[in-house]
């Protein structure tokens, strides 16, 4: 359970034999103005805002509280001559987006297969190191924006130090970067013509293709997070360059039947459909 409070926010998870971790997200600087308060009185204290709480609800406190840094971060340096950063070492979200965990274990997979290329396919060692450093400025940018806005959607009910600092410019990046997420239904009818976006563009960049980090040629579209080769082991530029100029989108599998089945020709269509890469003709 998550809530947020006037100048902290609550995270609450219940564990076995009727217990739980409740922990408090606030700025380290209003525990130092009360420091004379002691930390037991002062973590109390912040537990009193949250209305999800209450205090004769929670039943005896196991154990004292403890402090440690939750400050997101990020290495400049991900991958060197001899060394890569991987989870936290690497970049740490803040712990209100919740993605701490996938993006640990995304970065351990990404990782190992950047030191399969480098060990296995020396040849590809700067491409290997290109692809984990755009990797993760891309994480970083992603999730730096996401938790901005979440910052942003409570400063406006609390207006104070606490949520404005860390929703900094996120109304502006919500304005200027975020996504259509507007969606209709494919049209099946075959008089109804779709085409490729326009805003669609084609490049060479570095994969992951099997065990290896590879250069390859990408799909780009501003509705979609980086750059996209492979769509459920299918390369996506061959399938997109497969498609006429027009067509009807209930046609779809007959122009993409020599590269996947027709099942997973329709779930990769309806994606693109969903991302507006594919869009009514016009």
């Amino acid at each position: 359970m998550i809530e947020a409070g006037e100048d902290a926010w609550l995270w609450y998870a219940q564990t076995a034999h009727n217990q739980a971790v409740v922990s408090v997200f606030c700025d380290p600087r209003s525990l130092r103005a009360s420091k004379a308060d002691g930390m037991q009185a002062q973590y109390a204290g912040v537990l009193r805002q949250f209305r999800a709480l209450r205090p004769g609800q929670l039943g005896e406190q196991s154990s004292a509280p403890q402090i440690c840094d939750a400050t997101s971060h990020h290495a400049k340096d991900p991958v060197g001559d001899r060394y890569i950063r991987l989870g936290d070492a690497c970049f740490s979200v803040d712990p209100l987006s919740s993605q701490g965990v996938h993006l640990a274990l995304q970065s351990g997979l990404q990782g190992s297969i950047v030191v399969n290329t480098i060990l296995r396919k020396p040849e590809n060692t700067e491409v290997a190191r290109q692809f984990f450093f755009m990797r993760t400025r891309e994480r970083i940018g992603r999730y730096t924006g996401r938790t901005k806005q979440e910052y942003a959607r409570v400063a406006a009910i609390y207006p104070n130090a606490f949520w404005r600092a860390r929703a900094s410019d996120a109304s502006a990046a919500m304005a200027v970067g975020g996504p259509d997420s507007s969606v209709e239904s494919p049209p099946r009818a075959a008089s109804d013509q779709v085409a490729v976006s326009p805003h669609v563009s084609l490049g060479a960049a570095p994969v992951i293709d099997g065990v290896f980090v590879q250069v390859r040629q990408v799909v780009r579209h501003p509705n979609i997070d980086g750059d996209v080769a492979y769509v459920e082991g299918a390369d996506l530029a061959r399938l997109l360059s497969a498609l006429p100029q027009r067509f009807a989108y209930c046609d779809i599998p007959s122009f993409w039947r020599d590269h996947v089945p027709s099942a997973t020709g329709d779930r990769i269509a309806s994606w693109l459909w969903s991302k507006h890469v594919l869009v009514r003709a016009v």
